[in-house]
């Protein structure tokens, strides 16, 4: 027992500095967490086209994921930023000839299932791939569902 512990051991009230509060109360602060957690604000990980299908005439976003960058089908650039890989002539994961900026809006013009391979062990696989049109420029071209999330 320290001292002021002692002093009033034997008082029905203590100085103000004496009493401890929270700071926030517990219940303000699981209240809080309710709500970020319903609004998506908290681990709100966007829903990528490899995850679901997105229907023709849907409007979404390319995105460069964890996904998406960890398969090689995004990356940065010194003169674009961000950019999203894709193909002009068909489905493919190697040999992009076209650069779409990530973030960007797109609309999908359709879909594609395809089998892949892994080049190094591992199980063959079936990955949708979209076909899009960038929304401000008309540019188009094939897109890895890793890379297309829900706006």
């Amino acid at each position: 027992m320290n001292q002021l512990d002692r002093k009033y051991a034997d008082k029905r009230w203590r100085p103000r500095a004496m009493v401890r509060r929270a700071a926030v109360p517990p219940i303000v602060l699981g209240l809080a967490l309710v709500v970020l957690t319903a609004c998506g604000l908290i681990n709100s990980a966007p829903t990528l086209g490899s995850q679901t299908t997105f229907a023709p005439e849907t409007e979404a976003v390319l995105t460069c994921s964890a996904e998406c960058a960890n398969r090689s089908q995004c990356g940065d650039t010194v003169e674009q930023g961000t950019v999203v890989m894709g193909s002009g002539g068909g489905p493919a994961t190697r040999f992009h000839e076209l650069l779409f900026p990530a973030e960007a809006r797109v609309t999908i013009n359709g879909s594609d299932v395809r089998t892949l391979e892994p080049l190094i062990g591992g199980e063959q696989f079936d990955l949708m791939f979209y076909y899009v049109t960038v929304v401000d420029s008309g540019k188009s071209g094939w897109i890895a569902g890793w890379c297309v999330a829900a706006p």
